[in-house]
């Protein structure tokens, strides 16, 4: 049994982005990092819910990218105040969704959902859903404790091993990236070099 709870981030509207497509990466972005993610629509409005309770409350899933720019995750001028996720994940561009969002009635058994991401082919996550530290359900009932989760509010799951930092290799331009969910879709990005002025 886990210990602890769940570690929470928020993302700004403006990351959301087509899971097809062309992703722009600055030259001074030299650690953007990939997280194939699922992730989970609320249905209706939610407070206070258990874990047990928590799957009625689900619209459906989709495949969610939570890219984040590794260089800005720790702030060396304020250690005291740990993560910086504004600069870390709240680019324009760097949550992915999609292509298509599967109703909760065509999931039966969420836990069992596999995750993968490929980098021009090469496989470099690979997991399933029931690794996860805390359940999807667990992590909508934490959340349904703190907030009020809304209709249409998207939760990004969690990602499991295999990202850039760990492989010592991070996107650049002319990478081609796919992120997928088993029957949820896959993500199809070709990245290239954003203009000087982005």
């Amino acid at each position: 049994r886990q210990h602890g709870t769940p570690y929470v981030v928020t993302k700004p509207n403006e990351t959301v982005a087509a899971a097809l497509g062309e992703l722009a990466v600055r030259a001074d972005h030299t650690t953007l990092d990939w997280e194939v993610e699922i992730g989970v629509v609320m249905g209706r409005p939610a407070r206070h819910i258990t874990a047990s309770q928590a799957s009625s409350y689900v619209a459906g899933y989709c495949t969610v990218n939570d890219l984040t720019l590794r260089q800005c995750l720790l702030r060396s001028d304020l250690p005291a105040m740990g993560s910086d996720f504004l600069q870390a994940k709240g680019g324009p561009g760097w949550l992915p969704v999609g292509p298509c969002l599967v109703p909760a009635s065509e999931i039966p058994a969420p836990p069992e959902l596999q995750l993968c991401l490929r980098l021009n082919g090469q496989v470099m996550q690979n997991g399933r859903a029931d690794d996860m530290v805390f359940s999807i359900a667990e992590q909508i009932a934490y959340l349904s404790r703190h907030v009020q989760l809304q209709p249409g509010d998207l939760i990004c799951t969690g990602s499991p091993a295999g990202f850039g930092q760990h492989h010592r290799r991070f996107l650049r331009p002319g990478d081609h990236l796919e992120a997928e969910v088993v029957g949820l879709g896959s993500q199809h990005l070709a990245l290239r070099a954003a203009p000087a002025h982005d």
